[in-house]
């Protein structure tokens, strides 16, 4: 330990990430999680193949899914959710651990998400396993939780080891007790965070000055950002980065113009393949009154009103989308120390502030307005997302959306706001910031255990 502050930042993912994300995986209880039950179910179908539709019920595109999975939350207890008053019985979830692993029969579901099939192979796999193995479907919460994070761990390692400089911002948001959270349930935002992770590793790395890149190194852009484009197409802005990669990598000018449309077209056109597809299929509206192409047409004509509700959002959910940026757990029921949430963003930008050095590929006024830009922008492709998705045509405000949808696009934004003469953070004040988050994630741990096994409230 005298010598941790050396030790690599992807070495320091792996100490904390692994320890707590399996707590986190292990204690909350099964369906706790953010319409864990949507995602338990498209996992299911995924890991039979099945990545989008199977057939159409009354107009609306459906899966088939087990009828012993359906009726999970009430075997479980029903109530808990956004009821912090109530626990969980260990009894339940030790009586569905013994229960009969059958499948059969099966009842049509309308499709439980629209995300597209990659955001959930992680799961997916975990799910596949539990079933080859003959566990009953409870098991396949945990095992879908625990491959997640395993490949969030694995895609956010590749990150760190790739990126020159910035390692200790990009731990750090990757650490949040929400974002680990995540990491370690069914969601599909595990796979987008990583992957914006990946892409940021890979494109500080390309951005730094240095020989020309090879077609491996661009392949490997090409490939995250399609992923990025296809996991969730509102954090597209991020591969705007590219734009930062210096003359040096590149062979002749028509290699660059190749290599910076190609990334383009990877980060597009799978996305958007993917969203025409959805569109076709005419999915009911999330909420009442929500109508996305009223809503676009809606923003489109109104850009001062959209303007207006973007800041009165921000101005009446500041608090709610900075707690839910750094950790509201459990079925977003479980809060954390109030000082934690006022602190934890302090730390980030601190950290982001002297965590520089003379590799950043960040150097520079045109760098850092790119880079600020692009997290903007990110940062507005989910706030236009949420509107368009969650909300009546020409809501004053945008209702439904998290802090947690910002986290792809924090990890840039503080990189840019390096002090011109930092240098990378080293030493005791790096081990002051990873002690932080450790308690802070050991805190996190102490409230969702007591939240669902402690003493009644």
């Amino acid at each position: 330990m005298t010598r941790a502050w050396a030790w690599p930042a992807s070495r320091w993912l792996l100490l904390l990430g692994i320890p707590f994300g399996v707590a986190f995986a292990l204690v909350t209880p099964p369906l706790q999680t953010p319409d864990e039950l949507r995602h338990l179910g498209r996992a299911f179908a995924v890991s039979e193949g099945t990545l989008a539709a199977q057939t159409v019920v009354d107009g609306e595109p459906c899966i088939e899914v087990p009828r012993s999975l359906l009726a999970l939350p009430a075997r479980l207890g029903k109530g808990l959710q956004l009821h912090s008053e109530r626990r969980q019985d260990p009894g339940r979830i030790a009586r569905e651990l013994a229960r009969s692993p059958a499948l059969e029969p099966r009842a049509p579901q309308p499709l439980p998400s629209l995300y597209s099939p990659l955001a959930y192979v992680p799961q997916a796999a975990g799910v596949g396993l539990a079933r080859a193995l003959g566990l009953p479907v409870v098991a396949y919460v945990y095992a879908g939780r625990l491959a997640n994070l395993a490949a969030f761990l694995a895609l956010t390692a590749l990150a760190l080891r790739a990126a020159p400089a910035h390692r200790t911002t990009l731990l750090l948001v990757a650490l949040l007790p929400m974002t680990l959270f995540l990491a370690s349930s069914l969601s599909a935002d595990a796979a987008t965070n990583a992957l914006a992770f990946a892409w940021l590793g890979l494109a500080f790395r390309a951005a730094t000055p240095g020989s020309p890149l090879g077609a491996r190194a661009w392949g490997a852009l090409a490939l995250v950002a399609a992923a990025l484009g296809l996991a969730k197409p509102g954090y597209v802005p991020l591969v705007a980065l590219v734009l930062a990669v210096p003359a040096s990598r590149f062979e002749s000018r028509g290699r660059r113009a190749l290599a910076l449309a190609g990334c383009a077209a990877a980060a597009l056109v799978p996305g958007l393949l993917w969203s025409a597809y959805v569109a076709r299929l005419a999915p009911e509206p999330l909420i009442d009154g929500a109508d996305p192409a009223a809503q676009l047409r809606w923003i489109a004509e109104n850009p001062g009103g959209f303007a207006a509700v973007l800041l009165g959002s921000l101005a009446d959910a500041r608090r709610l989308w900075t707690a839910t940026f750094v950790g509201v757990l459990g079925h977003a029921d479980t809060w954390l120390p109030r000082w934690l949430y006022t602190l934890y963003p302090l730390v980030l930008v601190a950290v982001g502030v002297a965590d520089g050095g003379a590799r950043s590929p960040l150097r520079g006024a045109a760098r850092r307005a790119l880079a600020l830009a692009a997290a903007a922008s990110c940062a507005l492709g989910a706030l236009v997302l949420g509107y368009v998705l969650w909300n009546e045509v020409g809501s004053r405000w945008i209702q439904g959306f998290q802090g947690r949808y910002f986290t792809p696009a924090v990890p840039l934004a503080l990189a840019a706001l390096h002090a011109p003469r930092a240098r990378e953070l080293a030493g005791a004040p790096r081990l002051a910031a990873l002690a932080f988050a450790a308690v802070a994630l050991a805190l996190s741990l102490g409230r969702l255990w007591a939240r669902y096994y402690g003493p009644p409230a």
